[in-house]
This record gives structure tokens, sequence and C-alpha cells, in this order.
């Protein structure tokens, strides 16, 4: 006979912590594998490439900053414009996001389509929230021309190929340069 066992990670900054209460030897076996769970989970947040652009320990070409949310330009943009938007905090499934942090994504999101609208005048805004090339939540801000500017193919390789730096900070700019017309 055992008594059910309690397990909770908290997130606390860059850290999180992981506790667990048992009282057989059985879930000892658990307890650690919990514990590995929660250690990958940190080396994984350190190790993000979102949370060193965040953090800034990366170079990125930034459109738009608040105290909760990123927005910067894709290396590998499917057209000129694309822009990846992230939430500060690390959180690799959109559904698990607090739903503060995930209504700023969404407002930025937002306003970042209007100011694509405004700075590149594509036809469409196309949005794609998927997480499987880095695991971080993200959102896709994709200009578009046509319907085959989304696609599965496109969205995991990519169109445009990869844009000099020059590319990618004048349409950097031209976007931020608009941000307040679509306030």
């Amino acid at each position: 006979m055992f008594r059910a066992a309690k397990i909770s990670c908290t997130k606390s900054g860059n850290s999180l912590s992981a506790f667990r209460t048992v009282s057989l030897g059985f879930f000892r076996t658990m307890y650690a594998l919990d514990l590995v769970m929660c250690l990958d989970y940190t080396a994984l947040m350190e190790e993000c490439i979102f949370c060193k652009i965040v953090r800034d320990e990366l170079p990125s070409y930034k459109v738009y900053e608040n105290e909760t949310v990123l927005a910067f330009m894709d290396i590998h943009p499917i057209r000129p414009g694309h822009l990846l938007v992230v939430p500060k905090v690390h959180e690799p499934n959109f559904e698990k996001l607090p739903i503060e942090v995930y209504m700023h994504v969404m407002q930025a999101t937002h306003i970042l389509a209007g100011a694509i609208k405004n700075a590149l005048k594509p036809k469409k805004m196309g949005l794609v929230i998927a997480g499987w090339d880095v695991p971080h939540t993200h959102v896709h801000l994709i200009p578009t021309e046509d319907h085959e500017d989304i696609t599965s193919k496109i969205l995991l390789e990519g169109k445009e190929g990869n844009p000099s730096s020059e590319t990618l900070t004048t349409i950097a700019e031209k976007i931020a340069a608009k941000i307040k017309d679509s306030l």
C-alpha cells in the first residue's frame, strides 16, 4: 500500500525548482526522473537561442520590445518582413503561457501586423505558431503575397534564403518606424 506523491516544478526568473513528497521507496526512482526533467528544462532555458536573444547574449534585428515581449526579424524569412514575436519568459508550449503573457504576445503581434502592412504593403498578413524549430513559444508574423507563401515546406525551409545584415536592418527599421501608426 502506498500514498500518492505530490510533484511540483516551480519557475522563478531563470531558475526552476523541483519538489516531491513521497511515502514509499518505489517513488524514489520517480523522484530522480522528475528532477532530471526539471534540470533538463532549466538547461534548455539557459541554452535556448530565443532566451539568449532576450538576454542580449546573441544579436538580433529587433523591431519591438516591451517588458513582456520581444519581436525581431527572422534570419530565414519566408518573405521580407517576416518577424518572430516571442514572450520574454521561456515556455515551449504556447497553451501553457500565463494568459496575461499570451495576451501581450497577441497584442504585440496585432500592432506589428499593422506596422508591417504600412511599411511593406503586402496583400495579407499570415500568422503561424508552431514551435518545432526552437522550443520557445513564438509567433511567425509573415507578410504574404499569395496562398503559397505559407505552406509546410516553406515554413520549414524558408523562402528568402539568408538575407544580408543590411537587408534585415533596413526592413526592421522600416517596420519599427510604422509601429506608432499601427496603434
